[in-house]
């Protein structure tokens, strides 16, 4: 993208914050102002008519979010020449079932209920499937840390992978960071926190399957995670998953976590694109199973109307079933921070600044991997060293239930020595400029 392009970004988000500044104040009236009342008053009225409804619909929560935006970047970006996008759009039933489960005198569970979550558009393609789909039991067997739910749900692992789901609308920016582990599985999940709350626990045992059905003949997974939170303002969490083997020799397997879109499977499957290796061509990995161990640190710290810091590190480590040659360890890291504007002028209490820089790779010249951050980096097969994604954002939390944002992303590629010199060219141009809004009830 130009750079009178990336000047444009900068004077437009500026505008934006003098107009919505000085209508605050009691300036002139702007659209920043009557938007915003329009809004507000929506929001109360939808208030009121929650206050009407029958008591008996207390037992089902519906709620859903989306995200809209228009993207404008480079020619190897996602948007070459402007996009509009419908980048999510999901609906959520949790139903509560029963209040105190029982079987004869012994408690079997507090509370039963069932969530499902329908994703009518996903990752801006229209999918119109199921998400998360699982009943929950609370307080099995009467043990208060004791949950359960079982079904398809979101992997617990990292911090990011609740914003493809529920918490989509806490993404302060547009994109997601380069690595963004997610995904879901099937299986049984077992979460809770002590008696004094300040650790939390969540481990699953998962049968490893991408789709929405149960593969018997699928190795099992399994997956754990502790938060800690000493105190109100920090968040510190652990995260670990280990898969068993992923495919057969005449089928090649992938697993259920993916990293930005990111598919964790053999060396060299599925793309026509020439991988190397130590400066020269590698034919894929001809058996078609992998093993996968992955680990994430992360810590949280908010500072109430300040804004938030996180910072993150993993692992991932893919091992062939043939030969070592093929072997892979990626590492990321992520660190993203919030800023308040309210805090510089009370006419900005509703904006704020967030900035994030997030890199994943093997970092080895001579080895390198298929990723892809949400940005066309299967074009470049199994040649990546590393990306790395500065993202810049301006947001204004307009009402409770509609945020609007601007964002501008740089990327940068870099691939193993040997590729020739149009892949160097295809890794290049991809930064882009995007405006969007996030909505949710």
């Amino acid at each position: 993208m130009s750079r009178a392009v990336e000047t444009s970004a900068v004077v437009a988000a500026l505008l934006v914050l003098t107009t919505a500044a000085r209508a605050d104040d009691g300036g002139w009236p702007s659209f920043a102002q009557t938007l915003g009342t329009q809004l507000r008053a929506l929001e109360a009225r939808f208030d009121e008519g929650a206050g009407g409804l029958p008591p008996w619909l207390g037992r089902f929560r519906i709620s859903g979010n989306g995200d809209f935006a228009y993207l404008n970047g480079d020619r190897h970006s996602p948007a070459p020449g402007g996009r509009f996008l419908v980048d999510n759009s999901r609906l959520f039933l949790d139903s509560e079932l029963v209040d105190g489960l029982r079987l004869g005198e012994w408690p079997l569970a507090s509370d039963a209920s069932f969530f499902v979550e329908w994703d009518a558009a996903r990752d801006g393609e229209v999918l119109n499937t199921v998400g998360s789909f699982y009943l929950r039991l609370d307080h099995v067997l009467g043990l208060d840390p004791l949950n359960v739910k079982i079904g398809r749900v979101l992997i617990p692992f990292g911090e990011e992978y609740p914003r493809f789901s529920e918490q989509r609308p806490e993404n302060p920016l547009i994109s997601f960071s380069a690595a963004a582990p997610y995904g879901w599985d099937n299986g049984i999940l077992f979460f809770g926190s002590s008696p004094w709350r300040s650790l939390q626990y969540v481990a699953g045992v998962m049968v490893g399957d991408t789709g929405f059905h149960v593969n018997t003949s699928r190795e099992t997974q399994l997956d754990a995670k502790l938060v800690w939170q000493p105190v109100g303002w920090a968040h510190l969490s652990v995260s670990g998953l280990w898969t068993g083997k992923l495919g057969t020799h005449d089928e090649g397997g992938e697993a259920a976590l993916e990293f930005g879109e990111t598919e964790i499977r053999p060396f060299g499957s599925e793309t026509d694109v020439t991988s190397f290796q130590n400066g020269a061509p590698i034919t894929a990995d001809p058996n078609q199973s992998v093993t996968m161990t992955a680990g994430e640190s992360d810590l949280i710290v908010t500072a109430g109307d300040w804004g938030r810091l996180w910072l993150g590190f993993g692992r991932v480590a893919i091992r062939s079933g043939g030969s070592a040659a093929y072997d892979r360890d990626l590492s990321y890291g992520i660190a993203e921070g919030v800023f308040g504007l309210g805090r510089v002028a009370r006419s900005l209490r509703r904006f704020y600044v967030a900035g994030r820089y997030s890199v994943i790779g093997t970092f080895d010249a001579d080895e390198g991997y298929l990723i892809d951050p949400f940005n066309g980096g299967e074009e470049l097969g199994f040649n990546t060293k590393s990306v790395s994604v500065v993202s810049l954002g301006v947001g204004w939390r307009a009402t409770s239930f509609l945020t609007l944002k601007t964002e501008y992303s740089w990327y940068d590629f870099t691939l193993v020595r040997g590729v020739p010199s149009d892949l160097h060219a295809e890794a290049g141009g991809r930064n882009y400029l995007g405006v969007g809004a996030s909505v949710h009830f």
